[in-house]
């Protein structure tokens, strides 16, 4: 076994200023120098969670010949502009506090029990000071470039797939917030990666689990534990020891835990074939099969206070204090005036959800820029709702993620596509499905400052009034994945 101290930090020389932005360089440097020693033999495979899993896709991309593994868990691809800034709102976890957290620690200085002040600091692009700390220049590039430019592609790895020799165990949960990357990887390795083997012999597992790989006392059986560790393990060593062969030749491509059933599913490919079927937002609170009539009631307002912002309430989260990830009981958010639900009746039968989950919202704002949140919501036959998947689209990133939108026009509707996140999900007859949609989802994504300027910038926040619309002309719906084949 051998450890590495990424460059800046620990015993390596360089700068921790370009943690991120120096991997590729950095893992081939090191891969170089393992074929440099007499005692290596010429085959090294890297394993890591999280940033430790971004160093083995960078090293990978890089093509070099000596690495025929990787074990990347819960590991962003992109240099986490899909968890810390997700469809132009800032996710503050990885984006402002994970940063913060690394600039202490490499000065000695314990970590913020109270992130308050750091999180409603303005402008966010100096947050580092209110965190004690002299200026951070990896975070302030990040926080100032929210739009998919040429800093965020310089660290993807999806654009050097084709590069990649090494065969991957992918592994993730329905939690994670680098979920996303994580099968997304999936996919592109399976089509486009530089080696037969690598295309062939790359695996996907995903748990019912959050970044940390818990469970947080979700009911899901006790046999939703796939023994990963040791999967893990027998992956790579036989990557070492018999490089010719399929590390693991009695697992299937892909294994997914479906919560409700509570079993795990094997299939060949991610995605799953899946029927997109819409749930329309009707009045009075109906989420329907049936698209709205011509004459349907007007649009419903949200109030946003930015003295009250909706608190998270489980969902996905990079360890953020005081934010607890996974399913949880969602009652008291429900009853919140700025919290609109929209649910079915009871279902006749069950309802099996694997894939993509995403909501057509129609809105609009008194404001030049607004947020919509989506959450997908289980309800019991006693009235308990439970979360399962969520996401939030934001106005000024209406047309994609490279350009800023124009501002809004007071009482200019728009479409917005939230993307709520993948799951696998099966609602039991006699359950309902709703969905709450609202403004924020606080920490999970700091509050839009509705000021219609770039966020980091920000000297101040405003209220605001959105609207949903759900008629005829403004068909605001849900698209679940409903898969028909067995469990």
């Amino acid at each position: 076994m051998v450890l590495q101290d990424c460059g800046g930090t620990g015993r390596s020389e360089g700068s921790s200023e370009f943690l991120w932005t120096q991997e590729r360089e950095d893992g081939r440097s090191f891969l170089d120098f393992l074929v440099s020693q007499d005692w290596f033999d010429g085959r090294a495979v890297m394993t890591g969670e999280s940033y430790s899993g971004f160093t083995q896709w960078q090293a990978a991309r890089s093509g070099h010949p000596a690495l025929v593994g990787i074990d990347p868990r819960n590991a962003p691809a992109d240099g986490c502009r899909t968890v810390n800034i997700p469809s132009g709102a800032i996710a503050p976890a990885g984006s402002v506090c994970w940063c913060m957290i690394m600039g202490r620690r490499r000065l000695g200085l314990p970590d913020p029990t109270d992130w308050t002040p750091v999180l409603k600091h303005q402008p966010l692009l100096t947050a580092d000071r209110a965190a004690g700390l002299p200026e951070q220049p990896f975070y302030r590039k990040m926080i100032s470039n929210p739009l998919r430019n040429r800093f965020w592609e310089e660290m993807n790895t999806e654009n050097d797939v084709s590069r990649i020799r090494a065969p991957a165990y992918l592994t993730g949960g329905w939690f994670d917030p680098l979920l996303p990357d994580t099968l997304n990887m999936f996919i592109r390795m399976k089509l486009s990666a530089g080696a037969e083997e690598a295309r062939e012999w790359t695996r996907l597992l995903i748990e019912p689990v959050d970044h940390e790989s818990t469970t947080r006392g979700g009911a899901y059986g006790r046999f939703c534990r796939a023994g990963v560790l040791g999967l893990r393990r027998r992956f790579l060593l036989n990557r070492l020891r018999t490089p010719e062969s399929d590390p693991l030749p009695d697992q299937p491509p892909v294994r997914i835990f479906v919560m409700g059933a509570n079993r795990y599913l094997e299939a060949e490919e991610w995605p799953l074939p899946a029927e997109e079927t819409s749930f329309f937002l009707r009045t009075g609170g109906r989420l329907s099969r049936q698209q709205p009539e011509p004459d349907e009631f007007g649009p419903e307002e949200i109030f946003c206070d930015q003295s009250d912002p909706v608190p998270s309430c489980g969902g996905c989260d990079i360890g953020l204090p005081g934010f607890t990830a996974g399913q949880a009981v969602q009652n008291e958010i429900e009853k919140r005036k700025d919290v609109l639900l929209y649910s079915t009746v009871p279902l006749e039968e069950p309802l099996t959800v694997i894939g993509n989950v995403r909501a057509v919202l129609f809105g609009s704002s008194d404001a030049p820029d607004a947020d919509f949140t989506v959450k997908l919501c289980d309800v019991l036959p006693d009235g308990t709702s439970l979360n399962v998947c969520g996401g939030i689209a934001r106005a000024s990133f209406r047309e994609g993620d490279s350009r800023r939108a124009a501002p809004l026009q007071k009482g200019e509707i728009v479409r917005l596509d939230v993307f709520c996140r993948a799951t696998a999900y099966r609602f039991e007859a006699g359950h309902r499905i709703r969905i709450q949609v609202s403004w924020s989802d606080y920490p999970r994504f700091l509050p839009n400052p509705f000021t219609g300027g770039q966020e980091s910038l920000a000297e101040e926040r405003r209220n605001a009034v959105e609207k949903v619309y759900h008629n005829a002309s403004h068909p605001s719906r849900l698209v679940l994945p409903v898969y028909r084949g067995e469990i």
